[in-house]
């Protein structure tokens, strides 16, 4: 496989901490190589909303990672990034890979203004992320054994987002990957009683799925105090996204790594070290 890795290069990664930026960055350090984090708090501060901001960023950088922010789902997410990119053009950056979710218009839209760029792209879309059960929406879920929302059984190939951040690194210097689209999914489809069963198994303590009504749903987490703009979110998560649109299985991790994807059990045994569900 053709990598071209060069130390003078800069690479920016855009959303620094979360779950697949911080990963790209601890596989940038492990090689050696130099990188810009870019977010509101980093020493160059970063922020989509700001365009004052982004010459700063992008100075001296070859390479950028793009996360879009989940809080601008709802905006026009396609128009930002062709602003965006027009910068980056300016700035002479000679790779963008993006990191783009399955069967969403705007992240499909997003992909086609990467890609229409005029710089070599790589997208990287992904299904959801095993990580979700650990670093995000439904770690007190499994903490409290009960994984409560309004759908059970639609089935989703979950990925573990180490297995993204070793794309994403490739994608910086593979040659091959110029101008195309990596989707990546877990190796198996899984429902969110299968989920509750491997963790239940795995865990060695009972973890359950309970169904809701998605009405119902939305009024206790606006009675926990999520905001609306998190309610809208999680909303269209549900009723948009996980209608079984997504429940089929690729094998791009396998011909990008010449390895298989990790198994959602594999994630449980890898995760389940740290203590973070007990």
């Amino acid at each position: 496989m053709n990598l071209d890795q060069n130390n003078s290069d800069l690479i920016v990664v855009t959303a620094p901490n979360s779950k697949t930026g911080k990963r790209v960055i601890k596989r940038l350090k492990r090689a050696n190589l130099n990188y810009r984090g870019a977010s509101r708090t980093t020493a160059i501060p970063f922020d989509w909303n700001k365009s004052d901001t982004w010459m700063d960023t992008l100075d001296s950088a070859t390479i950028i990672y793009i996360v879009l922010p989940p809080e601008l789902a709802f905006t026009d997410l396609p128009k930002l990034l062709q602003k965006f990119l027009a910068y980056c053009n300016a700035a002479q950056i000679r790779k963008i890979v993006l990191l783009s979710g399955r069967g969403e218009e705007q992240a499909l839209a997003c992909e086609k203004v990467a890609l229409s760029s005029g710089i070599p792209t790589t997208v990287v879309r992904a299904s959801w992320f095993s990580q979700n059960f650990s670093e995000g929406m439904y770690l007190s879920a499994i903490r409290d054994g009960e994984i409560i929302l309004p759908t059970t059984h639609v089935k989703e190939p979950f990925i573990d987002v180490e297995d993204i951040a070793d794309v994403v690194f490739q994608s910086f210097f593979d040659q091959k990957s110029q101008n195309k689209v990596i989707e990546v999914t877990g190796p198996e489809l899984l429902s969110f009683d299968d989920v509750a069963r491997q963790f239940t198994l795995q865990l060695g303590k009972p973890v359950k799925t309970t169904f809701l009504p998605i009405n119902e749903y939305l009024a206790t987490l606006r009675q926990a105090g999520v905001s609306e703009q998190e309610i809208e979110l999680i909303a269209f998560l549900y009723t948009d996204l996980l209608d079984g649109r997504n429940a089929n299985i690729t094998h791009d991790v396998k011909r990008t790594l010449g390895r298989e994807a990790r198994t959602f059990s594999e994630y449980i045994q890898a995760t389940q070290i740290s203590g973070i569900w007990q």
